[in-house]
């Protein structure tokens, strides 16, 4: 797998301008320094059957020409905001094909509003390697969506805050899923 961008979705009040940076740490070594900014998570909006029923009403017919009249927005997560950054030089190749002990994310917010207490969600957008149908080589595929990083691996955080709760510093590593041992609960 190669990571090709970060992207954190971060719980603030709408109209805060924060600073956000993200170290992005292989083996314990910090690789890159990213400037994380403000960006859209595209997300499909669930369609229920009235937006499905009002969408069909605004259907035209076959040759008509008029614009149409009812657009789709944007998905709005309240109160997350997104911020993404690409990685340099290509992204990170991850030569394991996992993120466990490897990979790890510090990141760093400076807001001057505090962020509510809810827990920061992060994101990967990279792409992995395919067979070529037709030939010996291997294609990078990119991927169309971004993942959320807790789909990858189990997600391990910790969180230092300031007392005002402006600054907040959130390191994030990646552990193996374990199994849970089958068989009953207790004995006797």
């Amino acid at each position: 797998m190669c990571l090709k961008e970060l992207g954190a979705e971060l719980p603030m009040m709408l109209g805060t301008r924060p600073l956000v940076f993200a170290w992005i740490l292989y083996d314990g070594v910090r690789l890159f320094r990213l400037a994380l900014h403000r960006n859209n998570l595209p997300l499909r909006v669930p369609m229920t059957p009235e937006m499905k029923a009002l969408l069909e009403q605004d259907r035209r017919q076959r040759g008509e020409r008029r614009p149409k009249r009812l657009h789709l927005g944007p998905f709005i997560r309240e109160p997350y905001h997104f911020f993404s950054a690409k990685l340099p030089n290509g992204g990170l190749h991850l030569p394991h094909g996992n993120l466990c002990g490897h990979l790890g994310v510090e990141l760093y917010v400076d807001s001057p509003q505090p962020l509510y207490p809810y827990p920061v969600l992060l994101h990967f957008k990279g792409s992995e390697p395919r067979h070529h149908p037709f030939g010996n080589h291997l294609r990078w595929v990119a991927h169309p969506n971004w993942t959320l990083a807790e789909q990858w691996a189990r997600l391990v955080r910790w969180r230092d805050e300031s007392p005002c709760g402006c600054c907040l510093r959130e390191r994030f590593s990646f552990e193996a899923y374990t199994e849970q041992p089958q068989g009953p609960l207790w004995s006797g």
